[in-house]
């Protein structure tokens, strides 16, 4: 837990990115989630500051292509 710091958190999502070849949402899931684990910790006075205080996690949006009616018709 001691070593749960802001590099951490800069190097896990390096490592989601490249590694394991996560897309942006995906990883800003996972970072999200760990975020909640984290808050839960210091609420239970298991870490003492909060890692994510200076992080700022990218949310991506993704581009939604619709059909248009041309394309519907056969």
């Amino acid at each position: 837990m001691k070593d749960l710091d802001l590099k951490f958190i800069k190097d896990l999502a390096y490592f989601f990115k490249t590694e394991l070849k996560l897309r942006q949402a995906t990883v800003y899931r996972s970072i999200q989630r760990i975020k909640k684990i984290i808050q839960f910790a210091i609420a239970e006075n298991y870490l003492q500051k909060d890692p994510f205080h200076l992080y700022k996690n990218k949310k991506y949006k993704a581009v939604i292509v619709y059909l248009m009616d041309e394309g519907l018709q056969c």
